[in-house]
């Protein structure tokens, strides 16, 4: 017998996250989609009488319930809602809770920071359209998995939202960053509207503090850069730059398909039980991130968004990427499925914007998207897409293709981590080494065709010629590649010519396997390419290597 299922699609996100140009109007922008889908499904449990079993996303649990104790600023509840429901329940019902909960988000945000002389009535209208909440049901077949039956419906929804009439007032955007006096121009005062959202939510709820407060200071993107210089490691220029990820599960569609072919009820119970670990990981990520010293703006499922200094306690953005990526395979890593006979795994996709702090938040966040989105289109997905700007609008890119393989960091990402460790730092390996490393970059855009050549050389010796390339225009270290002559006998820069040309190498053979047709044109690009992204690599050695200018 075929089951009644509901689902709802709340938004619209992207559109209210451009609305913002601070972290923690970014993180507001989020936060209220997440509150208004925890208050919604409380109301419908409440109206309609919905067991806790019957939602599937998300997940109702005591597990669960606690993870949202004790992360309550993480965002957990995404844009989707779907449950089972009795067939004699209509879809009017369900509307009147969408209506009541709008009505009292509306209330709730307008009561924060509206004078007498607003008109009350006006702004709770905008509000309430302002809200995209669509809703359908479905009858799915037993055994069918309802998220893979209603998501096409509710995808079509999304895109077609209803038209907004134009105000004079953006009410929501008056919610997010207040602009009304000249003092709240500036960024650590145009947030206090979410303050007094937040310390309303915390005493009614007996909530931890918002993790965007340090005792009465809003944290600002000079506070995650480290500007001044109070958390972040001082006297270098990594303080002046933040990083905006946006991370995503990889193989997600596979997994739930995958779960049709359990026989009887199991599926729903397969389904909770992946839900389940979608909190668990957006809790670890949470964590992981605050301790990174970042702000987590949402952690819903295996989806993130968060913002956080490049360096931090001596670790790196890369550093953290890959912790996450372990939080990740710890949570979903007994998820599978089959696609042309092969068993496959949930990946791990990234998108990283690494900006200078004076850096528009809106592009930024439009940036990050877009490397998202790189990421996704490769075949393999399982990538970290990097775009680096310097202030100097220098600009560098590099993509970290199948990231995390076969349970471990792929080798190209952990030689460039063992690079970061070795000689991006101040008082590293080198001696001088910002201008050694320049000079090796110099060398690579100078000398770039003979490069090209010596990558393109056919036959088993095509290693070597690469290596007497480099021999030859640093011959000032004559350690370069001399088996004879240990790792100290022969200094620290023909190490890092040795590690620089072992990475290439890697970067080359990789970006070959995935050319289909392998053609001199093919070929010449892929080596073009490795080299462009071995000088972003030098160009990420010499950032976090320089000491701040003033």
């Amino acid at each position: 017998m075929n089951k009644k299922y509901i689902g709802i699609t709340i938004g619209p996100i992207v559109k209210t996250l451009m609305l913002t140009t601070t972290p923690a109007g970014l993180w507001g922008a989020s936060y209220i989609f997440s509150y208004y889908a925890k208050n919604l499904i409380k109301q419908i449990k409440q109206e309609l009488k919905i067991p806790d079993d019957f939602f599937i996303v998300p997940v109702n649990t005591g597990k669960v319930e606690k993870i949202i104790k004790n992360c309550p600023w993480a965002g957990l509840f995404h844009d989707r809602i779907i449950f089972q429901t009795d067939h004699s329940i209509p879809l009017s019902k369900v509307d009147q809770c969408i209506k009541k909960c709008k009505e009292d988000l509306a209330k709730e945000i307008l009561t924060i920071f509206l004078t007498g002389d607003e008109d009350i009535e006006r702004a709770k209208k905008f509000i309430e359209d302002y809200l995209q909440v669509h809703v359908i049901e479905k009858e799915v077949e037993k055994g069918k998995n309802p998220i893979l039956a209603l998501s096409p419906n509710l995808d079509i929804l999304e895109l077609g939202q209803s038209y907004i009439p134009k105000e004079d007032k953006n009410y929501l955007l008056d919610f997010l960053e207040s602009r009304d006096s000249l003092e709240q121009e500036k960024p650590e005062n145009r947030n206090q509207n979410i303050k007094r959202f937040t310390q309303k939510i915390e005493k009614t709820q007996q909530l931890m503090k918002w993790h965007f407060l340090e005792e009465e200071h809003i944290i600002t993107i000079d506070d995650i850069a480290g500007v001044n210089g109070n958390k972040i490691d001082v006297n270098t220029q990594t303080k002046n730059y933040f990083a905006l990820v946006k991370a995503d599960g990889d193989n997600l569609g596979g997994v739930l398909k995958s779960m049709e072919d359990i026989e009887g009820n199991q599926v729903i119970e397969e389904i909770k039980g992946f839900s389940e670990k979608c909190f668990d990981y957006a809790r670890r990520a949470f964590e992981k991130v605050g301790k990174y010293g970042g702000k987590m703006i949402y952690a819903g499922g295996d989806d993130l968004l968060f913002i956080a200094p490049v360096k931090n306690h001596g670790e790196t953005i890369f550093h953290l990427l890959s912790t996450l990526n372990d939080e990740f395979i710890n949570c979903f890593g007994g998820f599978s499925f089959k696609e042309e006979g092969q068993e496959k795994k949930m990946g791990f996709s990234a998108g990283v914007m690494i900006c200078y702090y004076k850096y528009p938040l809106k592009e930024a966040l439009i940036g990050v998207l877009d490397q998202l989105d790189k990421s996704k289109k490769i075949k393999t997905k399982n990538t970290i897409s990097v775009h680096f700007e310097k202030h100097s609008g220098k600009q560098h890119g590099i993509q970290f293709i199948n990231f995390f393989n076969n349970g471990e960091n792929n080798k190209i990402y952990t030689m460039f981590l063992d690079l970061l460790e070795e000689y991006g730092k101040q008082n590293g390996q080198l001696n001088n080494s910002k201008d050694f490393l320049r000079s090796v970059g110099t060398k690579l855009q100078d000398y770039r065709n003979v490069f090209l050549i010596a990558m393109l050389k056919d036959g088993k010796k095509k290693e070597n010629y690469l290596n007497e390339v480099f021999k030859n225009l640093f011959e000032e270290y004559p350690g370069i590649f001399d088996e004879t002559k240990t790792k100290e006998e022969k200094g620290e820069e023909a190490n890092y010519i040795e590690m620089i040309v072992d990475l290439l190498e890697e970067i080359f053979y990789m970006k070959l396997s995935l050319i289909q047709d392998k053609t001199e044109k093919t070929k010449r690009q892929a080596a073009l390419d490795s080299l462009q992204e071995i000088e972003t690599v030098i160009g990420l050695l010499k950032f976090y290597n320089e000491k701040e200018i003033k």
